[in-house]
Protein backbone atom coordinates (compact mmCIF):
# COMPACT_ATOMS: atom_id res chain seq x y z
CA UNK A 1 0.00 0.00 0.00
CA UNK A 2 1.16 3.34 -0.47
CA UNK A 3 -0.16 7.15 1.07
CA UNK A 4 -3.43 8.21 -0.08
CA UNK A 5 -5.78 11.09 0.83
CA UNK A 6 -8.43 8.57 1.87
CA UNK A 7 -9.25 4.59 1.45
CA UNK A 8 -11.55 4.09 -1.81
CA UNK A 9 -13.84 0.69 -0.10
CA UNK A 10 -14.26 -0.52 2.91
CA UNK A 11 -15.86 -3.88 3.44
CA UNK A 12 -17.15 -6.46 5.66
CA UNK A 13 -16.45 -9.44 4.58
CA UNK A 14 -17.47 -11.97 6.47
CA UNK A 15 -19.14 -12.59 10.55
CA UNK A 16 -18.32 -15.78 12.32
CA UNK A 17 -20.60 -16.69 15.02
CA UNK A 18 -18.22 -19.26 17.82
CA UNK A 19 -19.88 -20.37 20.98
CA UNK A 20 -18.22 -17.16 23.16
CA UNK A 21 -17.09 -15.03 20.57
CA UNK A 22 -17.52 -13.18 17.35
CA UNK A 23 -15.34 -12.32 14.44
CA UNK A 24 -15.86 -9.63 12.01
CA UNK A 25 -13.75 -9.03 9.21
CA UNK A 26 -13.18 -6.10 6.69
CA UNK A 27 -11.00 -5.18 4.15
CA UNK A 28 -9.68 -1.60 3.81
CA UNK A 29 -9.11 -1.63 0.06
CA UNK A 30 -6.48 -4.76 0.33
CA UNK A 31 -5.81 -4.39 3.76
CA UNK A 32 -7.63 -6.75 6.40
CA UNK A 33 -8.43 -6.55 9.82
CA UNK A 34 -10.10 -8.36 12.38
CA UNK A 35 -12.39 -7.57 15.71
CA UNK A 36 -13.31 -10.27 18.21
CA UNK A 37 -16.15 -9.78 20.27
CA UNK A 38 -15.69 -12.18 23.28
CA UNK A 39 -18.62 -13.24 25.95
CA UNK A 40 -17.37 -14.57 28.95
CA UNK A 41 -20.56 -15.96 30.83
CA UNK A 42 -22.81 -16.36 26.79
CA UNK A 43 -22.46 -19.54 24.88
CA UNK A 44 -23.95 -17.60 21.28
CA UNK A 45 -24.56 -21.15 20.15
CA UNK A 46 -27.35 -22.46 22.40
CA UNK A 47 -29.03 -19.12 22.27
CA UNK A 48 -30.49 -20.46 18.93
CA UNK A 49 -32.56 -22.92 21.63
CA UNK A 50 -34.48 -19.60 22.80
CA UNK A 51 -34.51 -17.69 19.76
CA UNK A 52 -34.63 -17.88 15.89
CA UNK A 53 -31.65 -18.02 13.53
CA UNK A 54 -33.28 -15.35 11.54
CA UNK A 55 -33.51 -12.53 14.66
CA UNK A 56 -30.30 -13.55 16.06
CA UNK A 57 -28.25 -13.29 12.73
CA UNK A 58 -30.13 -9.83 13.46
CA UNK A 59 -28.37 -8.89 16.42
CA UNK A 60 -24.79 -9.73 15.09
CA UNK A 61 -25.17 -8.35 12.23
CA UNK A 62 -26.17 -4.96 13.94
CA UNK A 63 -23.02 -5.27 16.21
CA UNK A 64 -21.09 -5.87 13.01
CA UNK A 65 -22.32 -2.77 11.37
CA UNK A 66 -21.72 -0.63 14.55
CA UNK A 67 -18.05 -2.31 14.14
CA UNK A 68 -17.99 -0.49 10.88
CA UNK A 69 -18.23 2.64 12.40
CA UNK A 70 -14.49 3.21 12.92
CA UNK A 71 -13.37 2.47 9.95
CA UNK A 72 -15.12 5.86 9.12
CA UNK A 73 -11.71 7.94 10.05
CA UNK A 74 -10.70 7.12 6.80
CA UNK A 75 -13.31 8.80 4.30
CA UNK A 76 -14.10 5.54 1.97
CA UNK A 77 -15.71 6.40 -0.78
CA UNK A 78 -17.67 3.54 -0.53
CA UNK A 79 -18.91 0.88 2.38
CA UNK A 80 -19.65 -2.71 0.99
CA UNK A 81 -21.92 -4.23 3.63
CA UNK A 82 -23.11 -7.12 1.09
CA UNK A 83 -21.75 -9.70 3.33
CA UNK A 84 -24.84 -8.64 5.95
CA UNK A 85 -27.20 -6.45 4.13
CA UNK A 86 -29.64 -9.56 4.37
CA UNK A 87 -30.09 -9.42 7.91
CA UNK A 88 -30.65 -5.31 7.81
CA UNK A 89 -33.21 -3.37 6.46
CA UNK A 90 -33.45 0.01 5.25
CA UNK A 91 -33.83 1.17 8.78
CA UNK A 92 -30.37 -0.14 9.80
CA UNK A 93 -28.73 1.84 6.84
CA UNK A 94 -30.69 5.17 7.81
CA UNK A 95 -28.96 4.34 11.28
CA UNK A 96 -25.65 4.22 10.12
CA UNK A 97 -25.95 7.30 8.27
CA UNK A 98 -27.35 9.33 10.88
CA UNK A 99 -24.66 7.83 13.66
CA UNK A 100 -22.26 9.02 11.14
CA UNK A 101 -23.46 12.45 10.88
CA UNK A 102 -24.16 13.31 14.89
CA UNK A 103 -21.28 10.95 16.15
CA UNK A 104 -18.29 11.65 13.62
CA UNK A 105 -19.13 15.18 13.93
CA UNK A 106 -15.48 15.65 15.55
CA UNK A 107 -13.83 13.55 13.24
CA UNK A 108 -15.77 15.56 10.12
CA UNK A 109 -14.68 18.48 11.81
CA UNK A 110 -10.92 17.90 12.91
CA UNK A 111 -10.56 16.38 9.11
CA UNK A 112 -12.19 19.47 7.39
CA UNK A 113 -14.47 16.65 5.65
CA UNK A 114 -18.02 18.24 6.84
CA UNK A 115 -19.59 16.64 3.11
CA UNK A 116 -18.42 13.53 4.03
CA UNK A 117 -21.28 10.79 2.79
CA UNK A 118 -20.12 7.16 1.42
CA UNK A 119 -21.75 5.49 -0.86
CA UNK A 120 -22.69 1.93 0.22
CA UNK A 121 -23.34 -1.16 -1.72
CA UNK A 122 -25.82 -4.00 -0.32
CA UNK A 123 -27.76 -6.41 -1.79
CA UNK A 124 -31.58 -7.52 -0.63
CA UNK A 125 -31.32 -4.62 1.48
CA UNK A 126 -35.23 -4.11 2.98
CA UNK A 127 -36.37 -7.41 1.54
CA UNK A 128 -38.61 -7.76 4.52
CA UNK A 129 -38.88 -5.75 8.13
CA UNK A 130 -36.65 -7.34 10.86
CA UNK A 131 -38.94 -9.48 12.98
CA UNK A 132 -39.01 -7.89 16.53
CA UNK A 133 -38.71 -10.11 19.34
CA UNK A 134 -39.45 -9.79 23.08
CA UNK A 135 -36.47 -10.84 26.02
CA UNK A 136 -36.92 -14.81 26.84
CA UNK A 137 -37.67 -15.52 30.80
CA UNK A 138 -38.55 -11.63 31.60
CA UNK A 139 -35.49 -10.10 33.84
CA UNK A 140 -36.40 -7.06 35.64
CA UNK A 141 -32.27 -6.45 37.11
CA UNK A 142 -31.25 -3.23 35.52
CA UNK A 143 -28.07 -3.81 33.46
CA UNK A 144 -25.50 -1.11 34.33
CA UNK A 145 -22.57 0.37 32.49
CA UNK A 146 -19.24 0.32 34.72
CA UNK A 147 -16.83 1.74 33.10
CA UNK A 148 -14.82 2.59 36.31
CA UNK A 149 -15.29 6.20 36.73
CA UNK A 150 -17.11 8.74 39.07
CA UNK A 151 -20.85 8.54 36.91
CA UNK A 152 -20.80 4.95 36.86
CA UNK A 153 -19.89 4.73 40.74
CA UNK A 154 -22.68 7.24 41.64
CA UNK A 155 -25.26 5.33 39.40
CA UNK A 156 -25.25 2.42 41.56
CA UNK A 157 -24.95 4.65 44.51
CA UNK A 158 -28.32 6.28 43.54
CA UNK A 159 -29.69 2.80 42.21
CA UNK A 160 -28.88 1.02 45.95
CA UNK A 161 -30.40 3.90 47.64
CA UNK A 162 -33.61 3.46 45.77
CA UNK A 163 -33.63 -0.10 46.09
CA UNK A 164 -33.26 -1.33 42.59
CA UNK A 165 -31.32 -4.74 41.84
CA UNK A 166 -28.85 -3.81 39.13
CA UNK A 167 -26.22 -6.22 37.17
CA UNK A 168 -22.98 -4.83 36.33
CA UNK A 169 -21.94 -4.98 32.45
CA UNK A 170 -18.40 -4.08 32.31
CA UNK A 171 -17.12 -3.98 28.11
CA UNK A 172 -13.39 -3.30 27.51
CA UNK A 173 -11.79 -2.45 23.83
CA UNK A 174 -8.17 -3.32 23.08
CA UNK A 175 -7.58 -0.05 22.13
CA UNK A 176 -7.98 1.35 25.28
CA UNK A 177 -4.86 -1.36 27.02
CA UNK A 178 -4.64 -4.83 28.13
CA UNK A 179 -8.00 -6.29 28.46
CA UNK A 180 -7.53 -7.97 31.92
CA UNK A 181 -5.71 -4.84 33.25
CA UNK A 182 -9.18 -2.87 32.25
CA UNK A 183 -11.56 -5.63 33.81
CA UNK A 184 -9.20 -5.43 37.35
CA UNK A 185 -9.66 -1.38 37.46
CA UNK A 186 -13.17 -1.63 36.97
CA UNK A 187 -13.95 -4.58 39.53
CA UNK A 188 -12.35 -1.90 42.18
CA UNK A 189 -15.40 -0.37 42.11
CA UNK A 190 -17.19 -3.96 43.13
CA UNK A 191 -15.74 -3.63 46.67
CA UNK A 192 -17.95 -0.25 46.58
CA UNK A 193 -20.81 -2.35 45.13
CA UNK A 194 -23.46 -4.33 45.54
CA UNK A 195 -24.48 -5.90 41.68
CA UNK A 196 -26.66 -9.11 41.53
CA UNK A 197 -24.59 -10.23 38.64
CA UNK A 198 -21.17 -8.97 36.52
CA UNK A 199 -21.64 -9.76 32.96
CA UNK A 200 -17.87 -8.78 30.78
CA UNK A 201 -17.83 -8.57 27.33
CA UNK A 202 -14.11 -7.58 25.73
CA UNK A 203 -13.28 -6.48 22.26
CA UNK A 204 -10.03 -7.22 20.13
CA UNK A 205 -9.52 -4.97 17.55
CA UNK A 206 -6.55 -5.11 15.13
CA UNK A 207 -7.21 -1.44 13.44
CA UNK A 208 -7.88 0.95 16.32
CA UNK A 209 -4.61 -0.52 18.33
CA UNK A 210 -2.56 -0.64 14.92
CA UNK A 211 -0.43 2.41 13.97
CA UNK A 212 -2.01 1.95 10.22
CA UNK A 213 -3.66 5.17 9.98
CA UNK A 214 -0.40 6.88 10.90
CA UNK A 215 1.63 4.61 8.50
CA UNK A 216 -0.52 5.10 5.72
CA UNK A 217 -2.77 7.70 6.34
CA UNK A 218 -0.35 10.20 8.31
CA UNK A 219 -2.55 13.33 7.20
CA UNK A 220 -5.73 12.03 8.89
CA UNK A 221 -6.82 11.84 12.72
CA UNK A 222 -6.34 8.70 14.50
CA UNK A 223 -9.25 5.98 14.57
CA UNK A 224 -12.03 7.22 16.43
CA UNK A 225 -14.40 4.19 18.19
CA UNK A 226 -17.48 6.07 19.13
CA UNK A 227 -18.15 3.39 22.37
CA UNK A 228 -22.24 3.83 22.73
CA UNK A 229 -23.35 2.29 19.40
CA UNK A 230 -20.96 -0.59 19.59
CA UNK A 231 -21.26 -0.84 23.56
CA UNK A 232 -25.60 -1.58 23.50
CA UNK A 233 -25.47 -3.46 20.67
CA UNK A 234 -22.58 -5.88 22.16
CA UNK A 235 -25.04 -5.82 25.17
CA UNK A 236 -27.52 -7.51 23.30
CA UNK A 237 -26.74 -11.25 23.69
CA UNK A 238 -25.68 -11.67 27.21
CA UNK A 239 -29.19 -9.35 27.61
CA UNK A 240 -30.95 -12.35 25.56
CA UNK A 241 -29.46 -14.96 27.41
CA UNK A 242 -30.25 -13.82 30.88
CA UNK A 243 -33.88 -12.07 30.12
CA UNK A 244 -32.61 -8.60 30.88
CA UNK A 245 -34.51 -5.68 28.65
CA UNK A 246 -33.13 -2.26 30.81
CA UNK A 247 -29.95 -1.50 29.90
CA UNK A 248 -28.49 2.29 31.74
CA UNK A 249 -25.62 4.32 31.55
CA UNK A 250 -24.59 6.63 33.70
CA UNK A 251 -24.71 9.25 30.88
CA UNK A 252 -24.85 13.08 32.11
CA UNK A 253 -27.05 16.08 31.10
CA UNK A 254 -23.70 17.74 29.79
CA UNK A 255 -23.12 15.65 27.41
CA UNK A 256 -26.12 17.58 25.58
CA UNK A 257 -24.21 20.37 25.10
CA UNK A 258 -21.95 20.61 22.07
CA UNK A 259 -18.21 22.03 22.08
CA UNK A 260 -18.80 23.93 19.13
CA UNK A 261 -20.97 25.31 16.00
CA UNK A 262 -19.54 24.54 12.85
CA UNK A 263 -20.95 26.81 9.89
CA UNK A 264 -20.31 23.99 7.11
CA UNK A 265 -21.59 21.28 9.18
CA UNK A 266 -24.76 23.61 9.78
CA UNK A 267 -24.92 22.17 12.93
CA UNK A 268 -23.21 21.75 16.16
CA UNK A 269 -19.78 19.44 16.69
CA UNK A 270 -20.23 17.54 19.87
CA UNK A 271 -17.73 14.98 20.85
CA UNK A 272 -20.68 13.34 23.03
CA UNK A 273 -23.14 13.27 21.01
CA UNK A 274 -23.41 9.28 21.34
CA UNK A 275 -24.04 9.83 24.92
CA UNK A 276 -27.15 12.75 24.56
CA UNK A 277 -30.66 12.62 25.32
CA UNK A 278 -31.23 12.90 21.40
CA UNK A 279 -29.04 9.50 20.80
CA UNK A 280 -29.97 7.88 23.79
CA UNK A 281 -33.64 8.34 22.47
CA UNK A 282 -32.99 7.03 18.87
CA UNK A 283 -31.07 4.33 19.90
CA UNK A 284 -33.39 3.15 21.78
CA UNK A 285 -36.11 3.87 19.49
CA UNK A 286 -34.73 2.02 16.42
CA UNK A 287 -33.46 -1.56 18.80
CA UNK A 288 -37.31 -1.41 19.99
CA UNK A 289 -38.62 -1.25 16.21
CA UNK A 290 -36.21 -3.16 14.61
CA UNK A 291 -34.53 -5.97 16.83
CA UNK A 292 -36.08 -5.70 20.94
CA UNK A 293 -39.22 -4.69 21.56
CA UNK A 294 -39.29 -4.58 25.30
CA UNK A 295 -36.16 -2.73 25.26
CA UNK A 296 -35.00 0.23 27.55
CA UNK A 297 -32.31 2.31 27.57
CA UNK A 298 -31.99 5.08 29.74
CA UNK A 299 -28.69 7.41 31.75
CA UNK A 300 -29.44 7.40 35.52
CA UNK A 301 -27.62 10.98 35.82
CA UNK A 302 -29.25 12.24 32.85
CA UNK A 303 -31.45 14.51 34.92
CA UNK A 304 -28.02 16.06 36.31
CA UNK A 305 -25.38 18.43 35.55
CA UNK A 306 -21.61 17.56 36.38
CA UNK A 307 -21.49 19.69 38.71
CA UNK A 308 -24.08 18.55 41.17
CA UNK A 309 -23.04 14.84 39.96
CA UNK A 310 -19.57 15.66 41.50
CA UNK A 311 -21.55 17.39 45.00
CA UNK A 312 -23.31 13.85 45.36
CA UNK A 313 -19.94 12.45 44.46
CA UNK A 314 -18.27 14.45 47.69
CA UNK A 315 -20.18 12.58 50.55
CA UNK A 316 -18.10 9.04 49.20
CA UNK A 317 -14.18 10.08 49.51
CA UNK A 318 -13.61 6.11 49.60
CA UNK A 319 -14.49 6.07 45.66
CA UNK A 320 -11.76 8.26 44.27
CA UNK A 321 -8.64 6.10 44.73
CA UNK A 322 -10.62 3.22 43.30
CA UNK A 323 -11.77 4.80 39.97
CA UNK A 324 -10.11 5.57 36.41
CA UNK A 325 -11.38 7.69 33.44
CA UNK A 326 -8.51 7.65 31.49
CA UNK A 327 -8.97 6.62 27.94
CA UNK A 328 -5.01 7.36 26.89
CA UNK A 329 -3.07 5.68 29.24
CA UNK A 330 -5.45 3.78 32.40
CA UNK A 331 -6.04 5.07 35.16
CA UNK A 332 -4.28 7.71 34.68
CA UNK A 333 -2.53 9.54 32.09
CA UNK A 334 -2.38 13.15 34.11
CA UNK A 335 -1.95 14.52 30.92
CA UNK A 336 -4.74 14.41 28.30
CA UNK A 337 -7.69 16.88 28.79
CA UNK A 338 -9.70 13.92 30.35
CA UNK A 339 -7.38 13.51 33.47
CA UNK A 340 -6.96 17.23 33.76
CA UNK A 341 -10.99 17.72 34.28
CA UNK A 342 -11.23 14.89 36.33
CA UNK A 343 -8.26 15.96 38.54
CA UNK A 344 -10.14 19.35 38.54
CA UNK A 345 -13.29 18.25 40.02
CA UNK A 346 -11.52 16.27 42.65
CA UNK A 347 -9.27 19.02 44.06
CA UNK A 348 -12.84 21.09 44.21
CA UNK A 349 -14.75 18.36 45.99
CA UNK A 350 -12.11 16.22 48.07
CA UNK A 351 -9.48 16.45 50.37
CA UNK A 352 -6.53 17.97 48.62
CA UNK A 353 -4.47 14.89 50.36
CA UNK A 354 -6.73 11.74 48.68
CA UNK A 355 -6.43 13.27 45.53
CA UNK A 356 -2.49 13.91 45.61
CA UNK A 357 -2.50 10.29 47.02
CA UNK A 358 -3.10 9.38 43.44
CA UNK A 359 -1.92 12.12 41.13
CA UNK A 360 1.27 13.84 43.34
CA UNK A 361 1.54 17.08 41.52
CA UNK A 362 -0.28 20.06 41.10
CA UNK A 363 -2.01 20.44 37.93
CA UNK A 364 -2.19 24.16 37.75
CA UNK A 365 1.70 24.46 37.19
CA UNK A 366 1.65 21.52 34.43
CA UNK A 367 2.64 23.12 31.51
CA UNK A 368 1.43 20.75 29.48
CA UNK A 369 -2.15 20.73 31.34
CA UNK A 370 -2.66 24.48 30.69
CA UNK A 371 -3.38 24.39 27.44
CA UNK A 372 -6.37 21.78 28.10
CA UNK A 373 -7.54 24.21 31.39
CA UNK A 374 -7.80 27.59 28.78
CA UNK A 375 -9.68 25.41 26.81
CA UNK A 376 -12.54 23.93 29.27
CA UNK A 377 -12.05 27.46 31.48
CA UNK A 378 -13.18 29.19 28.19
CA UNK A 379 -9.70 31.50 28.08
CA UNK A 380 -9.27 30.33 24.80
CA UNK A 381 -10.57 27.87 22.00
CA UNK A 382 -13.40 25.68 22.31
CA UNK A 383 -14.31 22.87 25.09
CA UNK A 384 -12.26 20.54 24.82
CA UNK A 385 -13.30 17.42 22.85
CA UNK A 386 -13.25 15.31 25.74
CA UNK A 387 -16.30 13.63 28.08
CA UNK A 388 -15.87 16.62 30.90
CA UNK A 389 -18.38 19.43 31.82
CA UNK A 390 -19.24 22.36 30.26
CA UNK A 391 -17.06 25.48 30.51
CA UNK A 392 -19.35 27.54 33.13
CA UNK A 393 -18.60 24.17 35.20
CA UNK A 394 -15.51 24.22 35.00
CA UNK A 395 -14.93 27.68 36.30
CA UNK A 396 -17.50 26.77 38.72
CA UNK A 397 -14.96 23.85 39.76
CA UNK A 398 -11.92 26.59 39.95
CA UNK A 399 -13.57 28.96 42.19
CA UNK A 400 -13.96 26.01 44.20
CA UNK A 401 -10.52 25.39 44.22
CA UNK A 402 -9.71 29.05 45.06
CA UNK A 403 -11.90 29.45 47.89
CA UNK A 404 -9.65 26.10 49.39
CA UNK A 405 -6.79 27.59 49.01
CA UNK A 406 -5.37 26.60 46.10
CA UNK A 407 -3.10 27.90 43.70
CA UNK A 408 -0.52 27.58 40.44
CA UNK A 409 -0.18 29.79 37.44
CA UNK A 410 -3.47 27.74 35.59
CA UNK A 411 -4.92 29.73 38.66
CA UNK A 412 -3.70 32.74 38.29
CA UNK A 413 -4.63 33.15 34.84
CA UNK A 414 -8.16 32.04 35.47
CA UNK A 415 -8.61 35.02 37.85
CA UNK A 416 -7.23 37.74 35.67
CA UNK A 417 -9.47 36.28 33.17
CA UNK A 418 -13.21 36.42 35.49
CA UNK A 419 -11.81 40.20 36.36
CA UNK A 420 -12.89 40.89 32.52
CA UNK A 421 -15.97 38.53 32.34
CA UNK A 422 -18.66 39.42 35.06
CA UNK A 423 -20.88 36.65 35.57
CA UNK A 424 -23.84 36.13 37.97
CA UNK A 425 -21.93 33.47 39.49
CA UNK A 426 -25.38 32.16 41.93
CA UNK A 427 -27.74 31.96 38.80
CA UNK A 428 -25.17 30.16 36.78
CA UNK A 429 -24.90 27.66 40.43
CA UNK A 430 -28.28 27.53 40.32
CA UNK A 431 -28.66 26.28 37.20
CA UNK A 432 -26.31 23.36 37.18
CA UNK A 433 -27.33 22.15 40.91
CA UNK A 434 -31.25 21.73 39.82
CA UNK A 435 -32.68 18.23 39.10
CA UNK A 436 -33.84 18.46 35.12
CA UNK A 437 -37.11 16.83 33.99
CA UNK A 438 -35.73 16.05 30.48
CA UNK A 439 -34.25 12.36 30.84
CA UNK A 440 -35.51 9.17 29.57
CA UNK A 441 -35.89 6.91 32.95
CA UNK A 442 -38.83 5.16 33.30
CA UNK A 443 -41.54 6.62 35.45
CA UNK A 444 -41.36 4.12 38.13
CA UNK A 445 -37.99 3.92 38.13
CA UNK A 446 -37.28 7.80 38.49
CA UNK A 447 -39.84 8.00 41.38
CA UNK A 448 -38.00 5.49 43.32
CA UNK A 449 -34.39 7.20 43.09
CA UNK A 450 -35.63 10.79 42.48
CA UNK A 451 -34.88 12.11 45.86
CA UNK A 452 -31.37 10.48 45.67
CA UNK A 453 -30.35 12.59 43.06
Amino acid sequence: MTNKLHSKIVKIESVKIFSHHLEISHLVDEASFLTKVFYYDVNLLKLLDQYSNTFLNAIYAHIALSETFKYCSLFPETIDISAISSHLNEKSLEFFKMVLKKGYSQCLYENNRAEYSPNFIFKNLGDKLIPSHKAANFNETIVVGNGGGKDSFLAMKILEASNLNYAFYQWTRSEYGRSQFQLELCDKLLALAKPSEVHKVSVFDDFSESPFIKLYYPHLKGSFTLGIPECIFEALPFMLQHGYHTVCFANEKSSDTGNLFWDKLGSEVNHQWVKSLEAELYFQKFIQQNLLENYHFFSVLKPLYDYRIFQNLSKYPEFVKKSHSCNVDKPWCKKCAKCAYVWLGFLAHFDKKIVDDIFGTNPFDDDDLIFHYKNMLGIEGHRSFECIGNIEECQLFMKKCIAKGLQGKMVNQFLAFIKKDKKEWEGIEEKYNQVYDDHNIPRAIFEKMKEYI
